[in-house]
């Protein structure tokens, strides 16, 4: 009688666990990605470490680390609810060790629609293959680098106001520069109102042949940029962004760059008797955190300037090195 008691209740058990296994398969449907990884310039990559996450609930992570084959192939299989998240740079607790060779990229792959992309417990479409792209540390130098929170104060308006990329100050009689890299002005009649007033904030690249192009942003990598300026691009000479008025003191208003573009610029140029560039210095400028530029109601405006400026003469590289920025308060406060 106790045998076939014990043989029963391990019997419920074994059910219950069957039942529980299919809960959590219902609420935990498994996924199976493939990563084809590759660098800038399309060749596969194996000599770094993968990490992915898949979500689970907020206690609750699976990580898994592995390295791509000869090919740049790596799968991933886990149980998961909403999304996945690839990242070449490993997390221990709550630090990030960043990878040497490649900057950090993070890839983020979203699970949608539960009722209808999920059958027999399987995320559909079932392991497709996404390609993820690592860019390399080239040749990281020394740069004029601020951070997206460089906060200038307009010291004129309806009036040009050079500005020193190399002070990161306006030019005297306003601040310590000495060579305006770029010249601002806002133009504002003063109103303050409900509507556009007719504020508008142009900078402009007074050098000849200077100016600057756009580029897009590298959406999943720290390093945003290209790694060169391109010389023979047509470099355009202004920027202009419209205004609104600000109601309140504590309102600022929202003049952005488009997030997901920056802009390669070209200053400090020298042309021959032709009209040709033969000298110039290159840099890029990051959109801000929030607007460009905005106005108090008491009458002060102000300017956001995120910029990178190589110090070397007709040097067309980008790639910054925030250890090494030439300007020391902003020094771990920039991107590459």
């Amino acid at each position: 009688m106790m045998k076939v008691r014990c043989v029963h209740l391990f019997m419920q058990a074994v059910i219950g666990l069957m039942a529980v296994g299919c809960l959590a398969q219902h609420r935990y449907p498994e996924a199976k990605i493939t990563l084809h990884v590759v660098n800038q310039d399309g060749q596969p990559v194996s000599d770094t470490e993968i990490e992915a996450c898949f979500w689970l609930n907020d206690e609750d992570i699976r990580v898994f680390r592995k390295r791509p084959d000869k090919q740049g192939m790596v799968s991933f299989q886990s149980l998961t609810l909403a999304e996945v998240l690839f990242d070449n740079s490993r997390t221990v607790g709550r630090t990030v060790l960043p990878d040497q060779k490649y900057y950090q990229t993070e890839l983020k792959y979203r699970l949608q629609n539960y009722d209808e992309s999920v059958k027999t417990g399987k995320w559909q479409p079932w392991n497709p293959t996404i390609e993820m792209v690592l860019k390399e540390k080239k040749k990281p130098i020394p740069m004029y680098a601020t951070d997206r929170q460089n906060e200038k104060q307009i010291p004129l308006r309806n009036k040009w106001c050079g500005f020193d990329m190399e002070k990161n100050d306006w030019v005297a009689p306003h601040g310590s520069g000495n060579y305006a890299d770029i010249e601002v002005f806002i133009r504002w009649d003063g109103k303050i109102a409900d509507q556009y007033t007719g504020a508008w904030l142009t900078i402009r690249f007074p050098d000849p042949e200077a100016g600057f192009y756009p580029f897009q942003l590298d959406a999943y990598s720290s390093f945003l940029s290209p790694y060169h300026a391109i010389t023979n691009e047509q470099y355009q000479k202004e920027l202009n962004f419209p205004g609104r008025s600000v109601q309140r003191n504590d309102v600022k208003d929202k003049k952005r760059f488009r997030s997901d573009i920056g802009y390669v610029f070209r200053t400090r140029t020298r042309v021959n008797s032709e009209g040709k560039v033969i000298c110039a210095r290159y840099g890029k400028m990051y959109p801000p955190h929030v607007e460009m530029f905005y106005l108090w109601r008491g009458g002060k405006s102000f300017i956001f300037l995120p910029y990178y400026l190589n110090p070397t003469e007709n040097d067309t590289n980008l790639e910054s090195d925030p250890e090494k920025n030439l300007f020391k308060k902003f020094k771990y406060g920039t991107k590459p």
